[in-house]
C-alpha cells in the first residue's frame, strides 16, 4: 500500500477522534478531504491532513460540499450485517489484544497456509477447477461427503428445517433493528434513549410478526405453535436490541455535550460491516460474503443453533479468501452463538474468540480438497455408519424416519 493510500484508508476508518487532554468534544475530519477528489499532491495530502488535527468546533456539514440528506443516504444504504449492542467494544478489543499476544508467543502463522501462498506451489493452491461455497465446504455434518455428493452430483437440496428459518429470522432481526435505530437517530434533531423506546416497542409485535411470515416465504410455512414461538423469540432479541441501543444513547449523550449524529451511530452502533470477497483463487466462491470488525481485521459469524466442531472453519476458510483476494492478513475469528430464553425473555448470547492458527486452516483445507474428490469421482461415497441427526440431509439419508416425520407432521 503506498503513502497515499494509507493516508485515505486512515482517514475513512478514523473520521472520529478526541482529544481529551484538552477538550471533551470529539473533533471530525472535514468530509472535503475525504471526498473531494486527490490532486496527485504530496503536499495536497499533508496539507489536508493537518487540517485534521486543527479543525474548528463548526458542525462537519459546514466544511463540506455533500448535503446532510446525501450523507445520510449515503450511510443508510450501506450494509451491515452484525450490529453489536450485546457487546461492550472495550470487551472486544481486550479480547483481540490477548489473542494477539498469544499469537505471537506462538510463533505467528505460517507463510504457507497464508490465502495469498496460492500462486506459489503450496497446499493453499487448489488442485481442482471446482468452486465450491464455503458453507459447502466447511459445513461438515457428513463424515463421508455424502452432502457435497447429494447436492452437486445427485441435485437433491437439503429440506428447510425451523432451525433454518429461524436462522434466516434472527439474522433479520439484527439487521433491520440496526436499520431503524440508525434511522431514528438521523431523523430526529433532538432524541434520547426514551424517545427511541416510545417510537418502537408499541410496534415490535408487526416487526417481528413480518420478520418470520418473510422468513417462512424463503423457506416453508411453520405450524401455528413453532409460527407463534419463533414470533415471540424474535419481538424478545428485538425488543433487547431497542432497550440496549437506548441505554446507549443516553450514555453517549451525558458523555458528550457537543455530538453530532453520525458520532452518535458510530457510538451506539459499534458494527461489524460486510465484505464481499472473491474466493475463487483459492477453490471458494467468487462471490463470498464476510463480516469484518475492522480495527483488528477479525471476521465474526452468528449461529443461531448449537455449537459444531466445524464452525471455526468455517471462519478459516473466509481467512483464506480474504487473504487471497486482498492479501491482507486475518488472524482471528469469533463466533456469536443467539439463543433466547422464553420463559426469563431475554436473549444469550455467547462469543467463541480464537486465533486462525495454522491447524484451523489444514483441516479447512483438507476439507476442500475432498470435496474437490468426491465431485471429481462423482460416486455415491454412501451413508457413514452413524448420521448425526442435525444434518440436512439426516431424513432424505433415513426415508424411514422421514415416514414417521410426515405422519407426526400430519
Amino acid at each position: 500500500m503506498g503513502f497515499c493510500d494509507f493516508i485515505v484508508e486512515f482517514t475513512a476508518k478514523k473520521r472520529n477522534f478526541q482529544f481529551p487532554l484538552w477538550d471533551s468534544r470529539p473533533h471530525e475530519f472535514p468530509l472535503r478531504f475525504l471526498f473531494t477528489p486527490l490532486k496527485g499532491s504530496l503536499i495536497y495530502l499533508i496539507r489536508n491532513l493537518l487540517k485534521c488535527f486543527t479543525a474548528s468546533d463548526k458542525p462537519i456539514l459546514q466544511n463540506s460540499k455533500l448535503s446532510y440528506p446525501k450523507i445520510k443516504k449515503k450511510l443508510l444504504n450501506k450494509k451491515e450485517n452484525i450490529t453489536v449492542l450485546f457487546v461492550d467494544r472495550l470487551d472486544l478489543d481486550r479480547n483481540f489484544a490477548l489473542l494477539r499476544e498469544e499469537m505471537e508467543a506462538r510463533g505467528g502463522i505460517s507463510e504457507d497456509l497464508r490465502g495469498w501462498s496460492w500462486i506459489k506451489n503450496s497446499r493453499v493452491k487448489p488442485l481442482s477447477e471446482f468452486k465450491l461455497s464455503v458453507s459447502e465446504v466447511t459445513h461438515r455434518y457428513c463424515p463421508t461427503y455424502r452432502d457435497i455428493y447429494l447436492k452437486r452430483i445427485a441435485k437433491v437440496n437439503a429440506p428447510p428445517s425451523i432451525k433454518t428459518i429461524r436462522g434466516i429470522a434472527y439474522h433479520e432481526v439484527f439487521h433491520e433493528a440496526s436499520l431503524k435505530i440508525k434511522q431514528f437517530i438521523y431523523n430526529n434533531k433532538i432524541i434520547s434513549g426514551g424517545d427511541l423506546l416510545s417510537e418502537f416497542l408499541p410496534k415490535l409485535e408487526e416487526f417481528s410478526e413480518r420478520i418470520v411470515s418473510f422468513s417462512e416465504n424463503r423457506t416453508f410455512k411453520l405450524k401455528q405453535f413453532e409460527h407463534d414461538m419463533l414470533k415471540r423469540e424474535c419481538y424478545i432479541l428485538y425488543r433487547y436490541l431497542i432497550i440496549q441501543a437506548a441505554s446507549k444513547i443516553d450514555a453517549v449523550l451525558s458523555k458528550y455535550r457537543f455530538i453530532n449524529q453520525e458520532s452518535l451511530v458510530n457510538e451506539v452502533l459499534p458494527s461489524i460491516s460486510e465484505k464481499k470477497v472473491d474466493g475463487s483463487l483459492v477453490g471458494f466462491s467468487k462471490e463470498l460474503s464476510v463480516d469484518i470488525y475492522t480495527p483488528f481485521n477479525a471476521i465474526a459469524d452468528i449461529k443461531t443453533g448449537d455449537i459444531r466442531n466445524f464452525h471455526r472453519h468455517i471462519l478459516a476458510a473466509y481467512a483464506l479468501a480474504i487473504e487471497s483476494s486482498e492479501r491482507i492478513a486475518v488472524d482471528f475469528g469469533m463466533i456469536i452463538y443467539v439463543k433466547t430464553d422464553l420463559e426469563r425473555q431475554v436473549p444469550y448470547f455467547k462469543i467463541d474468540y480464537f486465533i486462525i492458527g495454522d491447524e484451523l486452516r489444514i483441516e479447512a483445507l483438507e476439507f476442500r480438497d475432498k470435496s474437490f474428490e468426491i465431485l471429481t469421482v462423482a460416486k455415491d461415497p454412501g451413508k457413514p455408519l452413524q448420521c448425526p441427526d442435525y444434518c440436512p440431509y439426516f431424513l432424505y439419508c433415513n426415508p424411514q424416519l422421514a415416514a414417521m416425520k410426515a405422519l407426526e407432521y400430519g
